[in-house]
């Protein structure tokens, strides 16, 4: 039978339609979860929960400070890497970074650059592993790698805090600051 025609026994009254159409708003309004996530709103109110919760497995988690403290630092870890990007590229950023050596990115700048863009991502999967966000934030091995890379994150506010560029001392100190920062509060976290 074609669509929009009704035989006398499959006849819809208008009550019904009203009531199916409804039914079908509602539905389409009601709270989604996309099916891999994992996070339920415990997570986001910031209790530490394991188990299920909400219908979905609950995954350990920290406080809210912890979770600003991992959106802080995936920021910064965002503009580095599209800083080494411009650099890969050719932009002349080369005066923000490395000292300030060249104003137009070397070779040696750019292979510089091409391998900063495979660590960041690694930083950022440590820091949100340690988060809760990833799971095995509380292996010994993710706990100890946070610690290095906040020890790695306070020695880059002292080498760029003396930098001889002006602008990489104006820049990149405070970037590495709020690094140290919120890698700090990450691993003190859950």
């Amino acid at each position: 039978m074609p669509i929009g025609q009704a035989s006398a026994d499959h006849a819809l009254t208008k009550d019904e339609l009203d009531e199916a159409a409804i039914e079908a708003a509602e539905a389409l309004l009601q709270p989604r979860r996309h099916p891999l996530a994992k996070v339920s709103m415990r997570y986001i109110r910031g209790s530490s929960v394991r188990g299920r919760a909400g219908g979905t497995d609950a995954i350990e988690t920290g406080t809210p400070m912890t979770t600003a403290a991992l959106v802080l630092a995936l920021a910064v870890l965002s503009v580095l890497g599209v800083v080494q990007a411009l650099i890969l590229v050719g932009f002349p950023l080369g005066e923000y970074v490395w000292g300030g050596q060249a104003r137009v990115p070397t070779p040696r700048l750019r292979w510089s650059a091409a391998i900063a863009l495979v660590i960041l991502p690694g930083f950022a999967l440590l820091l949100a592993s340690r988060a809760g966000l990833l799971p095995g934030g509380g292996s010994p091995a993710i706990v100890i790698a946070t610690w290095v890379l906040f020890t790695y994150s306070v020695l880059m506010v002292g080498l760029n805090a003396v930098s001889r560029s002006r602008p990489e001392r104006l820049t990149a100190t405070p970037a590495s600051a709020l690094l140290a920062l919120s890698t700090f509060v990450i691993a003190l976290g859950s």
